[in-house]
């Protein structure tokens, strides 16, 4: 095994997941893992079935979540992009 001589490459900066709303269980469970929700998505095609989302976002390292909203238009609270 050999190990890389220029270090680690780039990182994420954040997590991001639809949880499906109503689904409560899986909900809490996303929340205790540290994710917030950032927006929702009504009416996706998730495979035949409509479905309304909560896009949640776990911000990774030191930064801070409007930091990483700033970058990915869509995740801002007011987006209407899908």
């Amino acid at each position: 095994m050999t190990r890389s001589k220029t270090g680690p490459g780039p990182r994420a900066r954040w997590l991001r997941l639809g949880a499906v709303v109503g689904k409560q269980r899986t909900e809490r469970f996303w929340r205790r893992c540290g994710f917030q929700e950032v927006r929702p998505r009504l009416r996706v095609n998730t495979g035949g079935r409509l479905n309304d989302l909560r896009v949640m976002v776990k911000v990774l390292g030191r930064r801070s979540l409007s930091d990483d909203l700033a970058l990915v238009p869509r995740d801002q609270p007011e987006s209407d992009l899908p």
